[in-house]
């Protein structure tokens, strides 16, 4: 499907990590077993087990974990999220999809939605998706539009729709 584990360090040209390492954070990319899988089944039990792991060997602050991914990376993220909701502080979907029947489960949890407009790999949902997950928890979607972005644009911030669907304070 055109990645693995260390794709997510990879792209963006590194932020990730230069993030990480700015500010202070861990960062995990587990590989998820099973291509295509939208780490479902043995994949998300994957992305559970490095989870249980780095708690173990590292002093993480466990109200503080959030999970992120790209495209499969992306649904992951939901379906993940919708099978553990008590266990992730915040979500970071980019150029993924998902369930929206399924928000209900993770209303509670603050999400920052990516998606290019022109995404020729998963249909750009953002805008409907978002709707749904702001209008669950009743909050109001701010949303950033700019042009029809491709896939490989799908992370920059002038050229997707992006949803900052945290519910009210």
């Amino acid at each position: 499907m055109g990645g693995d584990e260390s794709s997510m360090f990879d792209q963006y040209g590194g932020a990730l990590k230069r993030e990480a390492a700015r500010v202070g954070f861990m960062a995990v990319c587990p590989k998820g077993r099973e291509s295509a899988s939208m780490y479902r089944g043995a994949a998300e039990q994957d992305v559970m087990d490095v989870l249980a792991e780095v708690e173990r060997d590292y002093r993480i602050d466990v109200k503080r974990i959030f999970l992120m991914g790209h495209s499969m990376g992306g649904y992951g993220t939901w379906s993940i999220a919708m099978a553990h909701p008590d266990v992730f502080a915040a979500l970071g979907p980019i150029s993924g999809g998902g369930d929206p029947s399924g928000m209900v489960k993770i209303k509670h949890i603050p999400e920052y939605v990516v998606h290019g407009d022109d995404d020729r790999k998963v249909a750009a949902c953002c805008p409907q998706r978002s709707d749904t997950l702001c209008e669950s928890r009743r909050a109001s979607p701010r949303m950033d539009r700019g042009p029809r972005p491709a896939r490989r644009e799908s992370h920059s911030p002038r050229r997707t729709h992006r949803a900052d669907c945290s519910a009210p304070g």
